[in-house]
């Protein structure tokens, strides 16, 4: 009769025990899939519209070409009304190696605001520029405001027109292709 007993608590302990490991995975993998929609999900970035500029102005009479296309994208958090910030190839950024990847984009400004006419982004390198993107006549221009004054110089002034995302990556891939040949190391 002992013998039976202890089958029936062996038999009753493995089933509990397996009960326990199979929620245990369940509540793992309820909490790894919380924590990528927050952490993963949610801060991912959402092309919105894609930019190409041709130079019209840069200050104190700096020659330019005015056949050069810059490249711009816009992007927003996922799940955000608010823009993000605008973006450029990754040959702007100063890691541009002869490895990098187009697809690392390079943040140029952070959405700082909007008035009547226009978004305006905060460049990131320097907290007195300003990247200003007029949304009726798509010019965009880059501003200096001076802190105390508030007085604004523009250094660059573009005529854009909206691509689709998908001509931005192939120009910025064939672009980042063509500076990476440039490259020694």
């Amino acid at each position: 009769m002992e013998a039976k007993n202890k089958n029936i608590l062996i038999g009753y302990t493995k089933w509990i025990f397996k009960w326990l490991v199979i929620f245990v995975v369940i509540i793992i993998v309820i909490l790894g899939i919380v924590y990528w929609y927050g952490e993963e999900y949610l801060e991912q970035e959402i092309d919105v519209f894609a930019l190409n500029c041709k130079r019209n102005f840069l200050a104190n009479n700096i020659e330019f070409d005015k056949d050069t296309s810059h490249f711009y994208l816009i992007r927003k958090k996922r799940g955000e009304e608010e823009l993000f910030g605008i973006y450029r190839g990754a040959y702007h950024s100063q890691g541009f190696s002869k490895n990098s990847d187009y697809r690392n984009l390079h943040l140029l400004a952070r959405f700082f605001g909007f008035d009547d006419d226009s978004y305006v982004f905060l460049d990131q390198d320097f907290d007195s520029a300003f990247v200003i993107l007029n949304r009726k006549n798509l010019e965009l221009r880059v501003e200096l405001r001076d802190k105390e004054t508030q007085e604004k110089t523009v250094i660059i002034r573009s005529k854009c027109s909206i691509i689709s995302n998908d001509a931005f990556y192939k120009e910025v891939e064939k672009i980042t292709k063509e500076k990476q040949k440039e490259l020694k190391i």
